[in-house]
């Protein structure tokens, strides 16, 4: 029988990781205090109900990114965090494209005897929430645990990560990962943002990022070490020429021909048009 609800794991005290239906994966991280809940997946699960059952604590929720995936689900809650790059994209997100990305993974990616979701359990709102700016170097004060946002734009202009000091934990959005699309912004862009990244990287052991357990595959695993720095050792090698581009079609039912490089655990998907900002200088950092 299919899985019928998300799966929640306690991937360290008081912080746990939901798998909604191997869509994404959103996170609870509770202080003495109050909690943040970071992301709010695509909005096929109640998922103000999971927090209700997780902690009984005040809450603020904050998003890594504007994407269906991880913006989807805001509508559950009266007001969330995320970067003013991203505002216009989050608020743009309309139930018929939550549906798309639900039924192309199970469709293109996934196992469709795995989990249970569909039209029939999308939660439905009529606005989207009261937006609050989420800014590099903010700090959320959760009591006895204070969580750190960096900037790291490419995914998208407003990614940003989130780094827990207590559980050194970095979680990371989409901003690295095994299967990094840069759908908006330059390759520059990300590697800079991947490189401010780099500068925190003695204060976090486990990095997850948003999509824990992804498609068919239950799983609750931090990402490899290597991550990190093969997506910028990729990146650099997408603007010095030396990366081998391969092409592909049919990510998630896009029909567009897909450019990437890989290298080591991850694959980087580009535009070749967009490589650098307007006006910068052409030279590897």
């Amino acid at each position: 029988m299919p899985i019928q609800k998300p799966i929640v794991s306690e991937i360290a005290p008081k912080t746990y990781v939901v798998n909604e239906f191997g869509l994404d994966a959103m996170f609870l991280i509770e202080g003495s205090q109050r909690a943040l809940v970071l992301d709010t997946g695509s909005g096929f699960c109640d998922f103000k109900g999971i927090i209700r059952d997780l902690t009984k604590k005040p809450y603020l929720v904050a998003l890594t990114h504007g994407h269906v995936d991880h913006a989807g689900g805001a509508g559950q809650f009266e007001q969330v965090y995320l970067h003013p790059a991203d505002w216009e994209m989050a608020k743009s997100i309309t139930q018929e494209e939550r549906l798309s990305y639900g039924e192309a993974v199970r469709g293109v990616m996934g196992d469709p005897d795995t989990f249970a979701y569909g039209k029939a359990t999308l939660r439905v709102w009529d606005a989207f929430p009261a937006l609050l700016p989420l800014q590099d170097g903010q700090a959320f004060d959760l009591g006895d645990r204070i969580i750190s946002v960096i900037h790291t734009p490419g995914h998208t202009p407003g990614s940003c990560c989130f780094i827990d000091p207590k559980t050194r934990i970095l979680f990371s959005g989409d901003a690295e990962n095994s299967n990094l699309l840069l759908s908006r912004g330059t390759v520059s862009t990300a590697l800079r943002g991947l490189l401010k990244l780099k500068t925190h990287e003695g204060e976090w052991d486990r990095s997850y990022n948003g999509h824990i357990g992804y498609s068919g595959h239950v799983d609750c695993l931090s990402q490899p070490e290597s991550m990190l720095d093969d997506c910028i050792a990729a990146l650099r090698s997408i603007l010095d020429g030396t990366g081998q581009v391969s092409t592909y079609s049919g990510f998630l039912g896009r029909p567009q021909e897909m450019h990437a490089v890989s290298y080591g655990k991850t694959r980087v998907t580009f535009s070749p048009e967009s490589l650098w900002e307007e006006g910068e200088e052409h030279k590897v950092f």
